[in-house]
């Protein structure tokens, strides 16, 4: 009998993956530093010139496993997909904003202590250059964020490392981290590993990539697009935090983040009983599942 192919995951190398992104981040935010202060529509090239540079390492890596993009995408949206993509946006939006404001408050303080100046620089500060100042940057911003991002990161976390990872460590296993890795990827910390275990369950459960791109999609949306227009109404000022500032946050960071685990868990509650997230975490993976017959 001729010998049986090995599967696409097992010949998937997820640390050239690895490297290529960190390396791509740290070349992008090496760029943006170098570039010093400036308006964001100037720093927009970089990073599209970064996105583009992963995709086609991605690419590669994948061709040479053998990978069909078939199947990782998995079937268009659906009808049937429509609820739970509508219920996890807002859910997402909100717990996230609870995350960020309590969660990631009391992970920089401790860090705060070790890595001052690192806290003050890249967690607490916002740089006059990512202020929206015209409708130009925030066109580019929304071309970046809505729509590059959501499928450059989706096909990159969930459709291949969380896969590789989940037949090589267990499904749970992938999607922790691969969630960690994708929220070590952004400047705020906790809130980005919620979306990444939600992205992975929405991934497992209806098998189709295209659910955890729009939920990304719109996510960033929201996030972005009525901030951004309040910023071309209302011209901010960058600020920055100190250090003094954010142990005066403790008491309000507290009670975002006990607000923010209370709104998961009756999320969670409602929409994923145990049958249900039991299901996806021990089903097949959708790659298998989306094999053509």
């Amino acid at each position: 009998m001729p010998e049986r192919a090995s599967h696409p995951f097992d010949l998937l190398l997820a640390r050239h993956l690895f490297a290529a992104g960190l390396a791509m981040a740290m070349a992008v935010r090496l760029a943006l530093h170098l570039l010093g202060p400036g308006d964001r529509a100037d720093r927009f090239p970089v990073a599209f010139l970064g996105a583009l540079t992963l995709v086609l390492v991605i690419l590669a890596v994948a061709r040479r496993a053998g990978v069909q993009w078939r199947r990782v995408f998995g079937p268009g949206l659906t009808r049937a997909s429509l609820p739970l993509l509508a219920s996890a946006v807002p859910v997402n939006i909100l717990v996230i904003l609870m995350l960020i404001s309590g969660g990631s408050f009391l992970i920089y303080l401790p860090l705060s202590y070790v890595m001052p100046e690192f806290v003050e620089r890249w967690l607490l500060s916002v740089p006059a250059g990512y202020l929206v100042k015209s409708p130009e940057q925030l066109a580019r911003l929304v071309v970046l964020a809505v729509v590059i991002a959501p499928v450059v990161e989706e096909v990159l976390f969930r459709g291949l490392l969380m896969q590789r990872w989940a037949r090589r460590w267990g499904t749970l296993n992938g999607v922790l981290v691969s969630s960690a890795l994708f929220a070590f990827g952004h400047n705020e910390w906790v809130g980005h590993f919620v979306s990444g275990v939600l992205f992975s369950v929405l991934y497992l459960h209806t098998r189709q990539l295209w659910v955890p791109i729009a939920a990304h999609a719109l996510n960033n949306f929201i996030a972005i697009v009525p901030l951004g227009l309040y910023e071309l109404n209302h011209p901010p000022k960058a600020t920055s935090m100190t250090l003094v500032q954010l142990e005066a946050e403790i008491p309000s960071a507290v009670l975002k983040l006990a607000l923010g685990i209370a709104l998961l868990a009756m999320y969670v509650h409602l929409y994923w009983p145990a049958d249900r997230l039991r299901a996806a975490l021990t089903g097949p993976l959708p790659y298998d599942v989306n094999a053509p017959v």
